[in-house]
């Protein structure tokens, strides 16, 4: 892809991701996506052919981003590895709050309304995604075995994308969870990120 192509890209994606901070997934549609950015609304055909790949394109950025992140975790001296992990991956998502976002919705759905060639390019990344977790686990937790960091990353990871609804909660949901005597989770982000990540690697919540 050229510069300028990869610069008009980025731009569609920018505008979608602009667009998902106030709207739901549903409401955003490319007409509106267009007019976030400084092209017209067919031009947006010649990189994306669905509203899907558009989302498909802003959470690859997202785990491109989440993989650099992890790369880079690395152990406290004299801290406990898995407290350390637990606790700098609550920080690493929190700053994420588009990807956790995007997961909670049903990317099965938005995959399926995607090209091959998107498809695959997302799964590399992914991938890629996978394995720096997997290391990221290894370098902290010395003590854990390669068959207890696979069983706590197929644990952590699901927890991770249904966090969302929990922490993010809306005025309208608060209210009916409210007349229906349900009590709200009560609990940050930060909270539920590290108490799971505790809890997954066996450490006590102190």
């Amino acid at each position: 892809m050229s510069e300028r192509a990869q610069a008009r890209s980025e731009e569609i994606v920018n505008a979608c991701e602009q667009l998902f901070k106030t709207m739901h997934y549903k409401d955003i549609n490319i007409k509106e996506i267009a007019e976030k950015t400084t092209f017209s609304r067919p031009s947006i055909y010649n990189y994306f052919l669905t509203k899907e790949e558009i989302f498909l394109a802003l959470l690859t950025r997202e785990y491109k981003g989440w993989t650099k992140d992890l790369q880079k975790m690395e152990k406290v001296e004299g801290e406990d590895g898995r407290r350390t992990f637990a606790i700098s991956s609550a920080l690493i998502l929190e700053k994420r709050t588009a990807l956790l976002k995007l997961l909670s919705m049903d990317l099965n759905e938005m995959e399926l309304n995607c090209r091959m060639e998107k498809l695959v390019e997302f799964k590399k990344v992914y991938g890629r995604m996978m394995v720096a977790f997997a290391c990221a686990v290894k370098r902290l937790c010395e003590d854990m075995s390669d068959n207890e960091i696979d069983r706590f990353m197929y644990a952590y990871l699901p927890m991770v994308q249904g966090v969302y609804p929990y922490a993010f909660e809306s005025d309208m949901q608060k209210a009916a969870m409210q007349q229906a005597g349900v009590s709200p989770t009560g609990k940050s982000l930060h909270e539920l990120l590290v108490s799971g990540g505790l809890l997954l690697l066996g450490v006590k919540d102190a």
